[in-house]
């Protein structure tokens, strides 16, 4: 099915940046502060800052997004802020800048490109959904997740930089919107036809 295929392409893409993204968080808090609870403290800021923002999106825009710009945005708003974060990353690899596009894509991904993606599984036979979930949710997430760490620990250990890693990231993301806008499109299709939707 061209159609799932490109789902779990489209959740290999997010579960690797968020890795990437992740990593580069630790990387940065571990080089700038030493003790457990000052890590602890930033970590407790980011997901203040992501949760904060994630229920004022849902509150005020959400719904209102999606039905203006379509399923194929909503999906893509996710890598084009990431696209942004890590280019700028790639220059300035701080602390705040790190908090910031954290909170962003998260909030970002929670409030609206989450949702999007539920809605991917609308037009596909119940039996196709929780099938296809599964394996996402297994052999894509997780195994995406293991595969782009390890795929950055290679990079660092070539002697890549936090600013080259970053700078990878944003064609990966662009193809991320690539996918996302063309997952709308036939999602768009399949809601609209009549016949028995062929994947």
């Amino acid at each position: 099915s061209p159609y799932l295929m490109g789902i779990c392409i489209y959740f290999l893409i997010y579960t690797t940046l968020s890795t990437f993204l992740y990593l580069q968080q630790a990387d940065i808090i571990k080089s700038g502060f030493d003790s457990k609870e000052e890590h602890t403290q930033i970590f407790a800021i980011i997901d203040f800052a992501a949760n904060a923002l994630t229920l004022l999106t849902q509150f005020f825009i959400t719904g209102r997004f999606v039905k203006r710009f379509g399923l194929g945005i909503a999906l893509s708003l996710v890598p084009i802020v990431s696209i942004i974060g890590f280019a700028v990353l790639s220059v300035y690899p701080t602390l705040i800048v790190i908090i910031v596009f954290q909170a962003v894509r998260r909030a970002s991904n929670y409030a609206i490109s989450r949702p999007a993606r539920e809605a991917l599984f609308t037009v596909v036979t119940p039996e196709e959904k929780y099938k296809s979930k599964n394996f996402i949710d297994t052999a894509v997430y997780r195994g995406g997740d293991a595969v782009s760490s390890w795929a950055r620990s290679g990079l660092k250990a070539m002697g890549a930089s936090l600013a080259t890693i970053s700078l990878i990231a944003v064609p990966i993301a662009a193809i991320g919107c690539i996918v996302a806008i063309l997952l709308g499109r036939k999602q768009n299709d399949l809601a609209n036809s009549t016949e028995t939707p062929n994947k």
